[in-house]
């Protein structure tokens, strides 16, 4: 029973590190190294929402929108109501101009509370809210 105290507490404070690397990574601009920790704490907590949505986060700020997309549908899967996935995921598909999946996700997002993307869709590709 130790033995598995041992390493349940050892799981955890490397998923912490893996995920604050990555944070203080992402912070610094420092997209690749964001991914690599972010890969290191999906290993050791594969359903970790966050972890997915800090490595679409990464993928995003690359400019690989299809692979930002991959990684926020994870954490949606992992968690329906991740607003912030929903926005972000409208977001890369904007920018990839599938404004309809875009315009899909802004508005679950709004749903959910926050209406940035579908406020940006409206004022820039005219869609009706």
């Amino acid at each position: 029973m130790k033995a598995i105290l041992v390493l349940l507490a050892f799981a955890v404070f490397a998923f912490a590190d893996a995920f604050n690397d990555g944070a203080a990574a992402a912070n610094r601009s420092d997209r690749q190294e964001a991914v690599k920790q972010s890969t290191q704490a999906i290993k050791i907590v594969p359903n970790d929402a966050k972890a997915y949505y800090n490595r679409g986060n990464s993928y995003f700020e690359l400019g690989d929108y299809s692979k930002a997309i991959e990684y926020y549908t994870k954490a949606i899967e992992i968690d329906p109501n991740h607003v912030d996935a929903y926005n972000n995921r409208g977001n890369s598909y904007g920018k990839l101009y599938n404004y309809k999946k875009a315009t899909k996700d802004a508005r679950k997002a709004c749903d959910l509370g926050n209406c940035k993307v579908l406020k940006w869709l409206g004022e820039n590709h005219k869609i009706d809210d």
